[in-house]
C-alpha cells in the first residue's frame, strides 16, 4: 500500500489545463454583473429567525459508520459521529425530524433497467465488495503505537476503498437522502440535512473515484425527476465542496433540466483536476454546469458570500428551480488542511440562509448533503451552523464576517476568477454594470 495513502486525497495528482485569459469572448462583459436585488443583498443582515412553521428532516443511519478503511484514513466514521454528538450537545438534534434511512434499491442507482446515473456494471462491482475475502481487524500500519484495531479493506484505486460493509453503507447513504427527498416532496418537511457517508460526488456514472461510491446527490434528483414529475421539473445543485464535483458533472452534463454550480479549488494539481470554467455542459445542456474556479488558497466568508450574492443567487433566481440540493463538503472549511480554506461556521450558515430565499425557491425547499470535509472539529462545527439555519434560528449578519477594514474584493484574488466566468452572465441574461456602480454594490456601509 502506498504511504501517501494515509493521508487520503493527495495533492498534485490532479492535471489541470490553466485559467486562460478570454477578454476577447467577453467583450462588453469585462465588469462583473450586479442586480439591483444582489446589491442589497450583499448588505442584507440575516438575522432574523424565520423558524415558524419550518420542519427540518435529519437522517443519519449508524450502518454507514461501518465504512472504514485499514489505517487512519482522513474520510473516517468519526466525520459524521462527530456532528451527531455536536448537534446533541447544542440542542439541535431535539428540534429535528428524524427520518429514518434505507437501503437505495438497485433500480434506485442503475440507468440500465431503473432510473439512476450509473451503470449496472458499477453497482455490481460496489455490492461485490461485500463479497470480497478480507483478512481479520488489523492495526494500523502506520502508527505501531495506535492500539485501534481497523477493518481490513482493499481499494478501488489510489484513495477510493471498499471494505466487506462499504455496499451497505454506500446503498444506505444514497437511501438516506432519498427519504428526505420523499418526504420533502409529500410536505411532511420543509427542508433537510443529510449525515452520510461515503460521500458521492466524484462517482461518475460508471465508476466511484475519490472516497466516493455511489453519487448520492444524483441519485436523489433523479429519483425526484421520475417519482415527483408534476411537482419537480427543475433541479439545482449548488456544490461547495473544494474540490469538483466532477462525478455530478459527468451525469448531468447534456441535461438542461439539472443546474450544477460548483465553487471549488482548481489548478496547481488540486483533486480532481477537472472544473475549469470552460466545462460549462454540452448539447442540451451546454450554459447548465456553471464552474466557478477558486485558483489560490486562503478564500474565506468573504469570497464564499460574494460569490452567492454576485454569481449564484442570480442564476438561481433565473433558473427557478422546483428542489435545491446543495453537495456541503467542509473541506472548504477553516481548519481543513486538505482543503486549504478558511470558510467559519458562521459563514455557512449565511450562505444557507441565503438560499433560502423564497426568489430563489419558493418553498424553500432544500436538502444538504455531507460530502467531504476532513477536519472532524470542523466539519461538525459547521454543519450544525448550517443545519442551524435550516431550522430558521437566527444566524450572524453579514457585517459579522465582512467588515469595513476588509480589502476591496475587487482587488482580491477572487476578481481575477470572475474575469473568468463572465460568459455565464450573456448566457443568463444578467447585465453588465458599470465598474463605479459594481464598486459601491460590494462595499459595506
Amino acid at each position: 500500500m502506498d504511504k501517501g495513502r494515509k493521508l487520503g486525497r493527495v495533492e498534485g495528482k490532479g492535471k489541470s489545463e490553466p485559467l486562460n485569459d478570454i477578454s476577447d469572448i467577453l467583450g462588453q462583459f469585462q465588469n462583473l454583473s450586479v442586480t439591483e436585488d444582489t446589491k442589497k443583498a450583499v448588505t442584507r443582515e440575516v438575522t432574523k429567525s424565520e423558524g415558524k412553521g419550518i420542519r427540518t428532516g435529519f437522517s443519519w443511519d449508524k450502518r454507514c459508520l461501518l465504512h472504514e478503511a485499514d489505517h487512519d484514513h482522513v474520510e473516517k466514521p468519526e466525520r459524521v459521529s462527530a456532528l451527531i454528538k455536536e448537534l446533541h450537545d447544542n440542542g439541535l438534534y431535539s428540534k429535528l425530524k428524524i427520518v429514518k434511512g434505507r437501503l437505495a434499491d438497485t433500480k434506485e442507482l442503475v440507468s440500465e433497467k431503473g432510473y439512476g446515473p450509473h451503470t449496472e456494471e458499477h453497482v455490481q462491482q460496489i455490492d461485490a465488495s461485500a463479497k470480497y475475502e478480507y483478512g481479520p481487524k488489523v492495526y494500523d500500519k502506520y502508527d505501531a503505537e495506535n492500539p485501534k484495531l481497523y477493518n481490513d479493506c482493499k481499494y478501488l484505486d489510489d484513495d477510493t476503498y471498499v471494505n466487506q460493509y462499504s455496499s451497505t453503507a454506500g446503498r444506505v447513504a444514497a437511501g438516506c437522502v432519498l427519504e428526505l427527498t420523499e418526504k420533502l416532496l409529500k410536505g411532511e418537511i420543509t427542508n433537510g440535512f443529510a449525515a452520510i457517508r461515503p460521500p458521492g460526488h466524484h462517482a461518475c456514472c460508471s465508476q466511484g473515484s475519490g472516497f466516493c461510491l455511489f453519487n448520492n446527490v444524483a441519485v436523489a434528483a433523479k429519483f425526484a425527476k421520475k417519482k415527483f414529475p408534476e411537482k419537480v421539473k427543475k433541479i439545482l445543485i449548488l456544490d461547495w465542496d473544494v474540490h469538483h464535483g466532477n462525478g455530478t458533472q459527468d451525469i448531468f452534463d447534456e441535461d438542461p433540466s439539472v443546474l450544477l454550480i460548483s465553487i471549488h479549488r482548481y489548478g496547481g494539481g488540486f483533486y480532481p483536476g477537472s472544473g475549469n470554467y470552460t466545462e460549462c455542459g454540452k448539447g442540451k445542456g451546454k450554459g447548465y454546469t456553471v464552474n466557478i474556479p477558486l485558483d489560490k488558497a486562503g478564500m474565506g466568508d468573504k469570497e464564499y458570500i460574494t460569490i452567492l450574492n454576485t454569481m449564484v443567487i442570480p442564476i438561481a433566481k433565473k433558473f427557478k428551480p422546483d428542489l435545491v440540493f446543495v453537495s456541503a463538503g467542509f473541506d472548504c472549511a477553516k481548519g481543513d488542511k486538505l482543503g486549504g480554506m478558511l470558510v467559519t461556521p458562521s459563514g455557512f450558515s449565511i450562505l444557507t440562509r441565503m438560499l433560502m430565499d423564497t426568489e430563489v425557491q419558493p418553498q424553500g425547499k432544500i436538502i444538504m448533503l455531507l460530502e467531504g470535509g476532513y477536519n472532524v472539529n470542523s466539519v461538525a462545527k459547521s454543519a450544525s451552523s448550517c443545519i442551524r439555519a435550516l431550522l430558521g434560528e437566527p444566524v450572524p449578519a453579514v457585517s459579522s464576517v465582512i467588515s469595513d477594514s476588509d480589502d476591496d474584493i475587487l482587488s482580491s484574488p477572487l476578481s481575477t476568477t470572475f474575469q473568468k466566468i463572465l460568459l455565464f452572465q450573456k448566457f443568463w441574461g444578467l447585465k453588465p454594470a458599470k465598474r463605479e456602480s459594481r464598486r459601491r454594490a460590494l462595499k459595506r456601509p
